[in-house]
């Protein structure tokens, strides 16, 4: 099991919350007329976003390994693996999402991966090796 490539979310997607959590902390420094508990309230969200913001920046949604494909639609949201070998097809709804058609233990499944967090040439390139490596052809 080893790993061929991982996908970033795009740089907006990553920088959203870093920067959403210290414009919190800035307006509950900057608000003086505010009463105490709602400038402690602002700064614990904009360290929270902060936090999440950390975490989204450092994970991969789609990691591709030599033998099954991995995705995660957030950072602490449950790992989907499919095995290319169980991929039946693969469906394009839109840009931002494919749908895969898959075994899993006997029992057809249906996953749908959301892409949109990645940006169109890592879109392409997910594709091509969910292509590749299934042997499927992507259906529009």
């Amino acid at each position: 099991m080893q790993l061929i490539c991982a996908f970033k979310a795009k740089p907006v997607e990553r920088y959203a919350q870093l920067f959403g959590g210290c414009v919190l902390i800035a307006f509950a420094l900057a608000m003086s007329s505010l009463s105490d508990e709602i400038r402690f309230l602002f700064t614990v969200f904009g360290v929270a976003g902060i936090g999440f913001g950390l975490l989204s920046h450092f994970y991969h949604p789609f990691r591709v390994f030599d033998e099954h494909l991995e995705s995660r639609k957030t950072p602490i949201s449950p790992k989907k693996t499919i095995p290319y070998s169980s991929i039946q097809s693969v469906k394009k709804k839109g840009e931002s999402k494919i749908v895969v058609h898959h075994d899993k233990e006997g029992t057809a499944k249906r996953t749908t991966l959301y892409t949109g967090l990645l940006a169109k040439d890592d879109r392409d390139a997910l594709m091509e090796h969910i292509g590749t490596r299934a042997n499927v052809v992507i259906q529009d």
